[in-house]
């Protein structure tokens, strides 16, 4: 799987590129299927960071989400949820359908 961090209007510190590269790692444990994820860091005003996340998947449309948070690490945290909870449903359905056939 292929993990990429970038950030956009703002220079990120390592840290906390190698805290969303981690985070972004765990992610390929919900889905074995999951070819890459991007991950974008963004400072939208002074107080408030965005992250967004997405998740390529072979034979579906991205996965996108993205979170707002006023610390930079609790909108990774933030997003890195909503995307594990959406890789499950995801994968649940795919055993669902190949169980009916």
């Amino acid at each position: 799987m292929i993990v990429t961090v970038s950030s956009r209007y703002t220079d990120s510190s390592p840290s906390a590129r190698a805290y969303a590269y981690g985070k972004a790692e765990r992610l390929g444990t919900f889905s074995t299927r999951t070819h890459s994820i991007d991950v974008v860091l963004s400072q939208l005003n002074g107080h408030t960071h965005q992250t967004e996340i997405t998740a390529f998947l072979p034979g579906s449309d991205p996965l996108i989400v993205s979170s707002r948070a006023e610390s930079l690490f609790a909108a990774i945290d933030l997003a890195q949820d909503k995307l594990a909870c959406r890789l499950r449903r995801h994968q649940r359905r795919l055993i669902q359908r190949n169980r009916a056939a």
